[in-house]
Parts: structure tokens; C-alpha cells; sequence
């Protein structure tokens, strides 16, 4: 959930383990719906507040994490799994541009389909 502080880099240390393992990677992209629910816990268990300050903050965040996820499909297409999962418009645009971009589309062995409601 991308809502969270530390989420990135828990990809990027998941993904490096993993991958060196020889292993695929699977991981559902999301911002997130649990905000309130991460900010009570913290609360009630003594420690910072998880979640970022903003709604830009969590943008960025997200942009981030589908951005090095992409980066890597060129190289481990045949194991890396992922679902760019979102309703803001602006974030699908994004993610569909960096497939241009890394000219992700002319692989064959890459899957991608973008869904928004």
C-alpha cells in the first residue's frame, strides 16, 4: 500500500531478494484505502504515523514504485509479475507512458492491460 512511508523501499529490497534468488516477483501496485485505520494503529501501539502527509506525497510515492517496476520488465519480463492498480486517471496516463517510453508494448512477452473506473 503506497500510502505508507517505507512501501518503495520495501519493493526495491523485495525485489533485489527475490530476483537474486532466481525467483519471480509478484506485487499488486496500490495506493491504498486504510489510511485512518494505519493512523490509529500507529496511535494506539506508540509509534509514527506510517501513512504520508499528503495526497501528492502518496502520488509520488506511487509514480515511483510503478516507475522502477517498469524499468526492470525489459530485464526480467519472463519473472516479474505486477497489477498497476488505481483509480486516478492521471497515474494510469503516467504508468502508459513509461511503457512507451521503455517501448514496452513491442515485447511480446509482456502482458499489460490498464484498467480505471
Amino acid at each position: 500500500m503506497l500510502f505508507k512511508q517505507q512501501t518503495h523501499d520495501e519493493i526495491v529490497k523485495d525485489f533485489n531478494y527475490v530476483t537474486s534468488q532466481g525467483a519471480g516477483f509478484g506485487a499488486k501496485i496500490v495506493r491504498g484505502a486504510y489510511l485512518e485505520h494505519e493512523r490509529s494503529r500507529a496511535k494506539l501501539h506508540g509509534y509514527g504515523d506510517p501513512v504520508h502527509d499528503n495526497f501528492d506525497a502518496t502520488t509520488a510515492m506511487y509514480s515511483k514504485s510503478v516507475k522502477f517496476l517498469l524499468d526492470r520488465v525489459k530485464l526480467t519480463a519472463d519473472r516479474l509479475y505486477f497489477i498497476i492498480a488505481t483509480h486516478n486517471k492521471d497515474s494510469v496516463h503516467l504508468a502508459r507512458q513509461q511503457c512507451v517510453v521503455l517501448l514496452i508494448y513491442l515485447n511480446s512477452t509482456v502482458k499489460q492491460a490498464f484498467l480505471s473506473s
